[in-house]
């Protein structure tokens, strides 16, 4: 009975484990005062989607990145924060890797308790050259005397918009530069 019961309670945790979402928010780098931050970015809820169509060839070429915004608190009431995102592409896979586009700094008010109010951003891409792509989500706290502390995270997960399919990033496609 001893051991039936041990299989059971383990199959039980196995199931539990395998039915959670995985998430990711892989944290990168902080410095600086930074207050409590995440990224919402699983495989349930991919922090960003990549658009493709098809072309008459058969190949599959880049239209554009969302990125989902970052949670994020202040260090203290009334704090300006912002965000934004940094596309980065390689032809050579997850190597190389050149900076491409950084979205303009959304601006937003946090208190300790109560987080920012940020939306998605987005930029187009067309192209017809092959890319790897990858998003890196950068983090901003402001104080009386300017930047008090910043984050970057990478997004690790992302909705392919034609299928609606979830993928560990990095975005493969063809592409060339963000319009």
């Amino acid at each position: 009975m001893g051991k039936s019961r041990l299989a059971v309670i383990s199959a039980v945790l196995v199931a539990l484990v395998a039915a959670a979402p995985v998430a990711a928010d892989t944290s990168i780098r902080e410095v600086g005062t930074v207050g409590p931050h995440r990224l919402i970015d699983t495989i349930d809820r991919p922090g960003m989607a990549c658009q493709m169509s098809q072309l008459p060839s058969g190949y599959w070429i880049m239209d554009g990145i969302s990125v989902k915004p970052p949670r994020m608190r202040g260090t203290r009431d009334s704090q300006r924060v912002a965000w934004q995102f940094i596309v980065e592409r390689s032809a050579t896979g997850p190597w190389n890797w050149e900076v491409v586009y950084r979205s303009p700094r959304q601006n937003a008010t946090a208190d300790i308790h109560t987080r920012a109010r940020f939306s998605k951003m987005s930029v187009e891409v067309s192209g017809s050259e092959f890319y790897w792509y990858r998003v890196r989500v950068k983090m901003f706290w402001y104080g009386p005397a300017g930047l008090e502390g910043k984050a970057t995270h990478g997004v690790d997960y992302y909705r392919e918009g034609a299928t609606g399919n979830v993928y560990g990033a990095p975005c493969g496609y063809d592409t060339s530069e963000p319009k």
